[in-house]
């Protein structure tokens, strides 16, 4: 959504042809660094998920987020707590 707004914007803008292709290779980067941040969250799986479960790995996440300068997160679960099955393991 942001790279989507990043690129209306250009669109949009009065910018000289230098600042253009700035703009073009900061999207660049942030295409990129999307890629990468997609592809280490494919391969990584937090410990707390492994051994605990979805739940406590949310919950986990979520109290390391929580700041006094963030949003108030809240995380709630609903249903039957199930673990995660030895072949997905």
């Amino acid at each position: 959504m942001f790279k989507i707004n990043l690129s209306a914007m250009k669109g949009n803008s009065i910018i000289t042809d230098e600042n253009a292709r700035a703009f073009s290779h900061a999207i660049k980067l942030l295409d990129h660094s999307i890629t990468e941040l997609r592809r280490v969250a494919h391969n990584i799986m937090p410990e707390t998920l492994v051994h605990y479960g979805l739940k406590a790995a949310f919950e986990d996440f979520v109290s390391r987020v929580r700041t006094d300068n963030t949003p108030e997160l809240d995380f709630q679960f609903f249903g039957r707590k199930a673990g995660i099955l030895l072949s997905l393991k």
